[in-house]
């Protein structure tokens, strides 16, 4: 069942990304993107003080917040087209710039 489970939550990625609700694995609940990061960061919480990588993880708190490259790409996109950029032109920019 985890396996199924797994996988689901793999195509909810792909899918949503950080939008997302992902199943979790203990409570078979749905849970965003935010909670989940969270919970897995208190879990590793002795490894990550351990490695001394607590910058990397503040960083990974700022996704959720900020968003992914792939928002920041789509806003972009949009921006462009508002200022009468063709949907070609905007793709252009957005891969070049």
């Amino acid at each position: 069942m985890h396996r199924a489970l797994i996988e689901e939550n793999r195509w909810r990625a792909q899918r949503y990304g950080t939008d997302g609700t992902y199943i979790d694995l203990v409570t078979f609940e749905p849970i965003s993107f935010r909670s989940w990061l969270e919970a897995v960061i208190a879990m590793l919480a002795p490894d990550i003080a351990h490695l001394g990588i607590e910058d990397d993880i503040q960083h990974l708190k700022t996704i959720p917040r900020r968003g992914t490259s792939a928002h920041l790409q789509l806003e972009y996109f949009r921006s462009l087209r508002k200022f009468g950029r063709s949907p070609r032109e905007a793709i252009g920019d957005v891969t070049n710039g």
